[in-house]
């Protein structure tokens, strides 16, 4: 999406330009309209199609416009950004569109993602003053989400601070290139060995350095040396986390602050500890990515995390050999040697939900394939639903696969009934599509938000 498209859809109101209504009655038994607008720009034309009733489409309009206006990390004018931008992770939903989802169509108080990913909604959640809950089947996605959702004391902040700052302090710079990160590594193995409390902080800023270093190979940027990006680095990751914690401290909820419950479980499997009253989450688009090989990518790039003086490629200080259940529950990115022969543990290699290499390895299968895990991930985070409780999925379109019709029939089939009907335990609140139509292959996208309820009986 061009920069001047996504000014230009901040600057419009939702669906409000050069609209055109068409009504049609719905699915039998159903009393809402499904209204259908269009909105043009002189960037390009947009189309949303929205289903139930006002007061519900137009916040789930505003959500989506938020999600293709703004993209990730940026957040509009007036909206403080957090810990959103530290630590790249792929389709990540935009903050604002969490944001505004809780503050207008989610009841209750407590929020849990069963694809985490990055943490957007976990943040939002902590914003709101909502405990939180997430997991993912990706060793990074738990990383990056508890990296950007670390909710240390006061003490144990400036500590951190304090750490980086001796040891970068003490970093050769003349033996230093502006490529060459090993240095700063070490560094970090003997800070983990020193704090191990802190490996797990130390080294997420550590991966986000050098994310940032690559992009800025063509900026003003290149030419600071590893150990300064990496202060720097440092620096802003602190100064965000304790805009984090000031926000959440004031956002009037007793109990916060307090992390997030995280753990590694695939979608169709997890449980979370109690009943949420709301699920917002964007599970992956159908045949558009494989995380479990973008995670693979960013261990390797990582390198040894064992602390200082092991040298076995092994785990990070204070895991304890790399094993048991603090390592599991910490997602296993640190923990989990880099293979010299790519020969990934089982459980970095499972069969992710939609991912592109199944859909690569057996195409003709790939759509049932895709709807019975789609709907397998539906069923199993419903059983967790309060009554009462909301689910908010934002999905896109892939592989042939139109991701509106996929939900509403996945999620009709795990509540037992028609989602447009009478039956059933899940109902379809409403839905909002927006549709791109420009000329361009490359410039086409689809992408939906479905709002369902679970039935009290």
């Amino acid at each position: 999406m061009t920069g001047a498209f996504q000014h230009a859809l901040r600057r419009v109101a939702p669906c409000g330009i050069k609209s055109t209504v068409q009504r049609a009655s719905t699915h039998a038994g159903s009393v809402r309209d499904k209204v259908q607008h269009q909105y043009d720009n002189i960037w390009e034309s947009v189309r949303c199609e929205t289903n139930g009733p006002p007061e519900v489409t137009r916040e789930l309009v505003e959500a989506s416009r938020l999600q293709w206006a703004y993209g990730f990390p940026q957040v509009p004018a007036g909206m403080t950004r957090l810990t959103h931008g530290f630590h790249y992770y792929p389709a990540s939903m935009q903050a604002a569109t969490a944001k505004h989802l809780l503050e207008t169509v989610m009841p209750g108080t407590s929020v849990a993602d069963p694809f985490v990913g990055g943490g957007t909604v976990l943040i939002e959640a902590l914003r709101a003053g909502r405990k939180a809950y997430g997991a993912d089947v990706s060793p990074l996605a738990l990383f990056v989400a508890r990296g950007r959702t670390w909710m240390p004391s006061a003490a144990t902040l400036s500590a951190l601070e304090t750490l980086v700052a001796e040891h970068i302090a003490g970093v050769d710079s003349e033996g230093c290139s502006l490529r060459s990160w090993e240095p700063v590594r070490r560094v970090v193995q003997r800070a983990s060995a020193q704090r191990p409390e802190l490996a797990e902080p130390l080294w997420f800023v550590y991966s986000t350095a050098l994310q940032q270093a690559a992009k800025a190979r063509h900026s003003p940027r290149r030419r600071v040396l590893p150990p300064q990006f990496y202060a720097q680095c440092a620096g802003g990751y602190v100064s965000r986390v304790r805009e984090l914690l000031e926000t959440v401290t004031h956002s009037g909820a007793a109990l916060l602050p307090e992390a997030p419950h995280l753990q590694r479980s695939d979608a169709r499997a997890v449980t979370f500890p109690v009943e949420v009253d709301a699920v917002i989450t964007s599970p992956p688009y159908p045949g558009v990515y494989d995380y479990l090989s973008h995670a693979r990518e960013v261990r390797s790039k990582v390198g040894d995390a064992s602390p200082a003086g092991e040298g076995d490629g092994g785990a990070a200080a204070g895991s304890g050999g790399g094993g048991g259940p603090e390592a599991a529950a910490r997602g296993g990115f640190l923990e989990t040697a880099v293979p010299s022969d790519r020969t990934w543990p089982a459980d970095w290699l499972s069969d992710e939900l939609g991912a592109f290499r199944t859909l690569k390895k057996a195409p003709l299968q790939f759509k049932s394939t895709w709807q019975a895990g789609h709907t397998a991930w539906i069923t199993n985070v419903l059983r967790g639903l309060a009554p009462g409780g909301r689910m908010a999925v934002q999905i896109g379109d892939g592989a042939g696969v139109c991701a509106l019709t996929s939900t509403l029939e996945a999620a009709s089939e795990a509540g037992g009934g028609d989602v447009e009907g009478e039956s059933g335990l899940l109902r379809l609140v409403g839905s909002a599509t927006l549709r791109s139509t420009h000329d361009s292959k490359w410039s086409m996208r689809t992408e939906h938000i479905i709002l369902l309820e679970r039935r009290h009986s």
